[in-house]
This record gives structure tokens, C-alpha cells and sequence, in this order.
């Protein structure tokens, strides 16, 4: 779990790489099978299905939120927003 509340860029961009690295290894819990699907067509045998999906992104959104409640509610959270150049270049 990632603690949600805003801090400097320099551990929100950590906190992104953690996600990513999570969302992309193989190795992880929460491997890329079970988080994002593969893509369509199938990616080079290289490269796992989710990394091929990041790789390709036209941009990325990596937030992190908490939401409480009973009669009343809050929520509120922090993350890095990332978007290609319009030539597709980083």
C-alpha cells in the first residue's frame, strides 16, 4: 500500500516507479496477467504483455487515493501524470 498523502515530486516520482515496476514484473504479485490485459495484437516476445502496453501509452496516470466514510466523506490522494510529446517522443 502507498500512502496517499501529497509530498515533494522527487518521492511522488519514487512512489510512480514502485507502481509501475509492480504493475510490469512478472515476478510480482500482481503481475501484469492480473492487472492489465494483454494487448491486442500480441506484443514481440521480448517484452512482457504489460510492459509492451507501457512502453506504447500515449501517457500514463499513476495516483494514489483514499476514500472514508459513514455519514460523512473525505477523500483525497496524490500521483504523477506523464503524457508523450505530440511527435510520440518522451
Amino acid at each position: 500500500m502507498n500512502n496517499p498523502i501529497p509530498s515533494n515530486l522527487k518521492s511522488e516520482a519514487k512512489k510512480a516507479a514502485k507502481i509501475l515496476r509492480e504493475f510490469t514484473e512478472i515476478t510480482s504479485r500482481n503481475g501484469p496477467d492480473k492487472i492489465i490485459p494483454a494487448p491486442r495484437p500480441r506484443p514481440p516476445p521480448s517484452l512482457p504483455p504489460a510492459a509492451h502496453v507501457v512502453a506504447t501509452a500515449k501517457g500514463l496516470a499513476v495516483l494514489s487515493v483514499v476514500k472514508a466514510g459513514f455519514l460523512v466523506t473525505a477523500r483525497g490522494g496524490s500521483g504523477v501524470v506523464l503524457a508523450r510529446l505530440p511527435d510520440g517522443s518522451k
